[in-house]
């Protein structure tokens, strides 16, 4: 498309005399060229074309150093420059080079006047670097946008004071809210009341300790007002100057373990409790009783037991042979340890009369009962006795 001459008072004069020093020494490629023909260009532009010299590029159609899906661009390019003074803002377009590779080039464009003619003349920079990072950028938005969008665990991410910036959809139906109803929200406004306080701390702590990543187990309110216990994975992410921008997070629904612990932890203090009122039972009744713990080889008697056999904590060491075994008639001890051994086999019920010794030496006949208790394997794993 030849560019017009309106004889334009802002026209850019170049010529031999003038222009071609100031051009030759610019670090940036720059052609003139009349729509037709290239008429000069610059030692920088021979070297981005990785031309031999310039008379490889004067003469050349314009159109040929363009990636042909990006022609339609440079047609409309051409329309905004065609006339003198005329500018086209700065755009970054696909160039090919004279052995056929491809790159990015940023270009602008000016009508001038180039010896007493109308003419273009493009000023451009080699930004493939830049652009390849661009466009891995993308590609990684875009996989964290898909990772993010479609992951099974619950994600969000929330401003320094806690806006929701986004959150997913296995967030969304963790909690019962939509997206547009959580986005609304702040991260206090679904934690539960009695948690809000730690959750203000880790997260100043994780911002003013420079801990990047913490993880958290808390209590969140769902829409219909049910409480449900989260594994908070949670990370800060910073700006381009590395100051505190915001928080991502990763939300697992925990309350199946959480509801499982409290199970446990409930069923041991029932536990405790019935062995405290066996053990005050027993008291009562002049029953002694001990237990071995037999995984944790930990061994333990009552205070009736400590009477049955004459002895005291000041005497008791805890150790099973000096305790027990020790103080069995010699005519009992390996009759006593084989019922034992056959109870934890599971051949015998364990039930039998033997002979203790005291300490004053005096021999005293006892019975003695004990049950085994089995893990779900069927390993013994503890010994409890009454006497």
């Amino acid at each position: 498309m030849p560019i017009k001459n309106q004889n334009n008072p802002g026209a850019i004069p170049l010529d031999g005399e003038t222009g071609k020093p100031l051009i030759s020494i610019s670090p940036d490629a720059v052609f003139i060229h009349d729509g037709e023909s290239i008429l000069y260009c610059n030692p920088a532009a021979v070297s981005m074309y990785r031309a031999n010299d310039i008379d490889d590029l004067i003469g050349m159609h314009p159109n040929d150093l363009v990636h042909p899906d990006d022609l339609d661009w440079l047609r409309r390019r051409r329309k905004q420059t065609s006339t003198l003074g005329a500018t086209a803002p700065l755009e970054a377009t696909r160039r090919i080079r004279l052995d056929g590779t491809v790159f990015y080039a940023e270009n602008t464009s000016v009508g001038v006047e180039y010896n007493g003619n109308p003419a273009y003349m493009i000023l451009s920079r080699d930004v493939t670097d830049r652009k390849l990072l661009e466009e891995s950028l993308r590609e990684n938005e875009e996989q964290y946008r898909r990772v993010f969008e479609d992951s099974g665990v619950g994600m969000a991410a929330n401003e320094l004071d806690g806006r929701f910036i986004r959150v997913n959809k296995a967030f969304c139906t963790m909690l019962g809210y939509s997206e547009e109803e959580l986005l609304t929200k702040t991260v206090f406004d679904i934690t539960y009341h009695e948690d809000v306080p730690m959750t203000l701390v880790a997260r100043k702590r994780i911002v003013e300790d420079d801990r990047k990543i913490d993880t958290l187990e808390k209590r969140y309110v769902c829409k219909d007002g049910k409480l449900i216990w989260g594994l908070l994975n949670r990370s800060l992410v910073n700006d381009g100057n590395g100051q505190p921008h915001h928080f991502e997070a990763q939300i697992q629904d925990i309350t199946e373990r959480k509801d499982a612990e409290f199970a446990i932890r409930k069923s041991e203090e029932a536990l405790r409790r019935q062995e405290r009122r066996i053990e005050l039972s027993l008291g009562f009744a002049k029953i002694g009783t001990w237990y071995w713990d037999i995984q944790n080889n930990i061994y333990h008697w009552d205070e009736p037991m400590m009477d049955l056999f004459g002895s005291s904590r000041e005497i008791f060491s805890g150790d099973r042979d000096k305790d027990l075994l020790d103080v069995l008639h010699p005519h009992d001890r390996n009759r006593t340890v084989e019922a034992v051994n056959a109870a934890l086999d599971g051949k015998q019920d364990y039930d039998i009369d033997y002979r203790v010794i005291w300490p004053d030496g005096s021999v005293h006949w006892v019975n003695s009962r004990a049950d085994v208790i089995r893990d779900d394997d069927g390993t013994p794993i503890r010994l409890v006795e009454g006497i």
